[in-house]
């Protein structure tokens, strides 16, 4: 495997954004990490699959959000 490093650093307006939505403020670098990278982050913490939180992620930032198993489930076909 490869290390990537990548900014997790989120625009003023996704930022307000966020905060709007009420989304837990120490998982914003993960949204900027993978906005900044392949837009997918594989979590089970359920925050991130809450509505409209989902919503938002899905169709305005065109993140992916997948469980760890989906994720490992996607990797392989891949490969």
């Amino acid at each position: 495997g490869h290390v990537f490093y990548c900014s997790s650093n989120l625009t003023q307006a996704i930022e307000s954004k966020l905060d709007q939505l009420g989304f837990d403020p120490d998982d914003k670098c993960f949204v900027g990490a993978s906005l900044n990278a392949d837009k997918v982050i594989s979590s089970e913490d359920g925050d991130f699959k809450k509505q409209p939180i989902y919503n938002y992620f899905a169709n305005d930032l065109k993140l992916t959000i997948l469980t760890l198993s989906e994720s490992t489930s996607e990797e392989a076909k891949k490969r």
